[in-house]
């Protein structure tokens, strides 16, 4: 982790600039472990969404029309279902709306179930350009036992087809599974790098699974259905993790993502510096900053309250509260403290307009740094190797 920090930012110019999240809230299947807000429907009126986008998008440049477009990231729900139309016709206005650079981030989130090789040419054509493919597994029983409806080979396939048209991908994988140790991960984890060095895949992200309250999985957890690891086991797998990648030519950039060549997330990586977000779709959320003010934005979360909205001419609904400015600091150092560069003291008293003593426990922060778990250099602070497994304790003491 002390190695290789990218430039900090400059956060004059930072503050002028969104990255836009946009939230498809549909899927063919619901997984077991997930608590996104993701519904199944078969019947999708697709002219209704088209216009629902459009307005919202509207919308949100019209309150914040003088900043610049930075990224672009369809999320869900599985966006892959969408039509390559409605895509195209929601990237095209958010290009309209603000100004960009021509070569913008735009990454949308895919299964494999719902990809073939025409439909992921239409998605590029659309303006898609970077694509981040949900494998989480390459390993069939793990892949019934979290509820997807792909194989491992279906897996290969689309990443393969998908590499042949798109230049920058990502895979997800999930790990800290029923009966995972050390030896069996480490062994599916090398499987993995022969087909992602094959491909030149640049970007990996790697998520332990979490047991997530109203989930199917919730329910048989606590009936005793399955057993995870324990903290112990998935400490000495997350290490192996960043291990086993390292060695492999990617860069851990933030707590579960990982690149070659500072190939980031630019969306992602925007928010946890702390940059303003604008979010659009059912319970999509941002952060924006609005004549020196922040706030927090909040759609309404269901798609039926979506569609009532609309018809009601009352679509421009959006639950939005100002933020104290120390509170965003203290946002924006939680986020910060994922990502290996850290965060800039001086950009934190910027935001909340207050000395650093006001939001940070220093005492605490002198003590982490004599005990190897967080360094402080040049009013930069970031986390350790050694911190990063205890990170949420961590962040917990040094917040005030």
């Amino acid at each position: 982790m002390e190695k290789g920090l990218p430039d900090l930012i400059c956060f004059e110019d930072f503050k002028n600039e969104i990255v836009l999240y946009v939230h498809w809230p549909f899927c063919i299947s619901k997984c077991p472990y997930c608590d996104f807000n993701s519904h199944v429907e078969k019947n999708i009126d697709y002219t209704f969404w088209k216009n629902a986008f459009l307005s919202n998008l509207d919308y949100e440049f019209q309150r914040l029309p003088g900043v610049k477009l930075k990224a672009i990231f369809f999320g869900g729900g599985t966006p892959s279902i969408m039509k390559p139309e409605l895509i195209k016709s929601i990237i095209r206005r958010a290009k309209n709306n603000w100004v960009h650079e021509s070569e913008m981030e735009v990454t949308m989130e895919a299964n494999p179930s719902s990809l073939c090789s025409n439909v992921m040419r239409q998605f590029k054509d659309a303006g898609v350009n970077r694509f981040s493919i949900g494998v989480q597994s390459f390993d069939d029983k793990e892949l019934t036992f979290l509820g997807r409806n792909h194989s491992s080979i279906d897996a290969k396939e689309v990443i393969f087809k998908a590499r042949e048209i798109f230049n920058r991908i990502s895979i997800d994988l999930i790990y800290s599974l029923p009966n995972h140790n050390k030896k069996s991960w480490n062994k599916k984890l090398l499987n993995a790098f022969e087909l992602l060095n094959q491909i030149e895949c640049n970007h990996l992200s790697c998520y332990q699974l979490t047991i997530e309250d109203n989930t199917p999985f919730k329910i048989d957890y606590d009936k005793g259905v399955f057993k995870l690891p324990d903290d112990d086991l998935s400490s000495e797998l997350y290490t192996l993790t960043n291990e086993v990648i390292t060695l492999h030519g990617m860069e851990q950039y933030e707590v579960s993502n990982y690149s070659r060549y500072k190939d980031y997330c630019n969306h992602n990586l925007h928010i946890w510096r702390g940059g303003s977000y604008v979010g659009i779709g059912p319970g999509a959320h941002g952060r924006i900053l609005k004549n020196k003010q922040y706030y927090a934005t909040f759609k309404p979360k269901s798609p039926r309250a979506w569609v009532n909205k609309f018809n009601e001419n009352n679509f421009f609904y959006s639950k939005d509260y100002l933020i104290p400015s120390k509170i965003r600091a203290q946002e924006i150092l939680i986020l910060g403290m994922r990502l290996n560069e850290g965060v800039n003291l001086n950009n934190l008293c910027e935001v909340s307009e207050t000395q650093i003593s006001k939001i940070i426990n220093m005492k605490k922060v002198n003590e982490l740094k004599d005990n190897g778990y967080v360094n402080l250099n040049d009013n930069n602070l970031h986390i350790t190797s050694k911190g990063l497994l205890v990170l949420n304790n961590i962040i917990s003491q040094i917040v005030i």
